[in-house]
């Protein structure tokens, strides 16, 4: 049960499926940020600034994409 629950929010998108919908967009946004700051991280002025903050957000991000990763390759 717990397995086709966890196959139908991160393969099968099913109508109606709020929580389904809240985690495509969740991997949607931050996907974009990523590239964002990837982007920022080029800008030597910007990065100086920030560049503890590009790394621990880095880590969160690599933190959720692993964990997504294993729950679908549970979940096959």
């Amino acid at each position: 049960m717990l397995k086709q629950r966890a196959h139908e929010i991160l393969g099968v998108s099913i109508p109606g499926d709020q929580f389904g919908y809240y985690f495509d967009r969740f991997i949607i946004v931050l996907i974009l940020l990523n590239v964002l700051a990837i982007t920022l991280e080029t800008v030597a002025s910007i990065n100086a600034v920030y560049a503890n903050f590009f790394i621990y957000f880095e880590v969160f991000s690599v933190v959720i994409f692993t964990l997504e990763y294993i729950c679908r390759v549970w979940s096959c």
